[in-house]
């Protein structure tokens, strides 16, 4: 199965990391136009510059700026079919025991794991509802352990979430789901399972995973094919024990 994106319009949030970068470009090879925003400093222009798709500089943690990024796509295109957020689909490189976590890192976390991808939503809804048709992805990241007590918390947000946006708008042709991500290398040799100190008895394919890895997944969500798969939260891991 070739999953086409021919006349539609995509905007991916985050895509000056890794995985909203993967997904912007397979979008792109599919046919989507694309448009992509993150942070002034994240390099995302270059990036965007590389791919083809057109930047938008902005920090969406706030109504105002999601909205504001929605209505610029709306103005240069006419339409909005899908929207990805993968803002928050990187694991925190270290995760921290209940007694030490402080407000400001707590209010981060669920800043960027819920607060985006609600006023994305707010903001795209109303033009997906009179097309009939749209497609939101979360892409968010699992907790490691059973210590990180904020980034689980976030992720059981995202999940609940999901299932309400999908409740409201899924019966408008919008569909709503997750993907979380597991563990991503940047390295080859540790993404080929060549490093076997890094925790891949953990993992059922032995091996860290690509940012593609989480990018094919997203697709699949965002696709034709799968307009009848609405509300779910997908792991995408490598299969962990």
């Amino acid at each position: 199965m070739r999953l086409t994106f021919d006349r539609r319009v995509a905007l991916v949030t985050g895509a000056g990391q890794p995985i909203g970068n993967a997904i912007a470009c397979a979008l792109v090879q599919s046919g989507a136009t694309v448009h992509v925003a993150d942070t002034p400093e994240s390099g995302l222009a270059d990036r965007a510059h590389q791919i083809g798709a057109k930047p938008h500089l902005y920090d969406i943690r706030n109504r105002h700026a999601a909205h504001e990024v929605v209505r610029g796509v709306l103005e240069s295109e006419g339409r909005l079919d899908i929207v990805v957020n993968a803002g928050h689909a990187a694991a925190p490189e270290t995760e921290t025991a209940l007694e030490d976590i402080d407000e400001e890192a707590m209010v981060g976390h669920m800043v960027r794991g819920t607060d985006t991808t609600f006023w994305l939503a707010q903001a795209c809804a109303p033009t997906m509802k009179r097309a009939g048709y749209g497609r939101i992805v979360t892409v968010a990241a699992p907790a490691r352990d059973a210590k990180a007590g904020d980034v689980t918390a976030v992720q059981q947000a995202v999940a609940g979430l999901t299932r309400q946006l999908s409740g409201e708008l899924a019966p408008h042709g919008i569909t709503v789901n997750t993907v979380l991500s597991g563990v991503i290398s940047t390295d080859p040799e540790q993404a080929n399972g060549n490093d076997h100190v890094n925790g891949f008895a953990t993992l059922h394919t032995r091996r860290h995973g690509r940012a593609e890895d989480v990018a094919h997944a997203a697709l699949f969500f965002v696709s034709d094919e799968a307009g009848w798969i609405s509300g779910q939260v997908l792991p995408v891991d490598g299969g962990r024990f």
